[in-house]
């Protein structure tokens, strides 16, 4: 089973996504900052990463860098309700990006995408 953190400081939305991953079959694991995302990646074995690019403390950018500097293979997908960040997020690979709200079964088109692509630093053309 993979596993898929998922990385966003609104409670609501880690539970909603926690709901719809668990019933696709993922294992499920959250952290409301930057700080315990990097916490979670360094004590377990993570598949793919959620992040939302809009965190306090420490942007998503700066986390997706530090992230993108240790494992440049893991398949990250950005989440932001602001168009605009997408900028930042593909100069440091995010291998996918969606925008807020999302629609939960392009969601997990999209982590089935990447996670059964065994290039996973090839960008699917569909993805935005």
């Amino acid at each position: 089973m993979a596993k898929v953190l998922v990385v966003d400081d609104d409670l609501s939305v880690r539970a909603s996504m926690k709901k719809v991953l668990q019933g696709a079959g993922y294992d499920v694991l959250l952290a409301a900052n930057g700080q315990e995302a990097l916490d979670r990646l360094g004590d377990e074995h993570i598949d793919l990463l959620l992040l939302d690019m809009n965190l306090p403390l420490r942007s998503g950018s700066d986390i997706l860098e530090q992230i993108r500097a240790k494992d440049a293979a893991l398949p990250i997908i950005t989440l932001t309700t602001f168009a605009r960040e997408y900028r930042s997020t593909s100069t440091v690979r995010a291998s996918a990006f969606m925008e807020k709200p999302l629609d939960a079964s392009r969601l997990l088109e999209v982590i089935h995408w990447l996670l059964g692509n065994p290039q996973k630093e090839q960008r699917d053309p569909g993805v935005s």
